[in-house]
């Protein structure tokens, strides 16, 4: 433990505080986020299957009329 000195850093006294402030916050988050994040996963995985599925029934078809 330090003592105050008359003469010394003042910085010190502030220095005080907790390294990692927002410990608590990104605990409290993370099962928030991962739940996020699969949902958003999940709408990304079906815009791109309905943008795309016009493309892939076109492309199959003219294929099959080819054989």
């Amino acid at each position: 433990m330090q003592v105050y000195r008359a003469g010394t850093d003042v910085q010190d006294l502030f220095n005080i505080q907790p390294k990692r402030a927002n410990w608590d916050l990104k605990r409290d988050m993370t099962n928030r986020m991962s739940k996020l994040d699969r949902k958003t996963n999940e709408a990304i995985a079906t815009l791109f299957r309905e943008f795309w599925r016009p493309v892939l029934v076109f492309a199959v078809s003219e294929r099959l009329n080819t054989i």
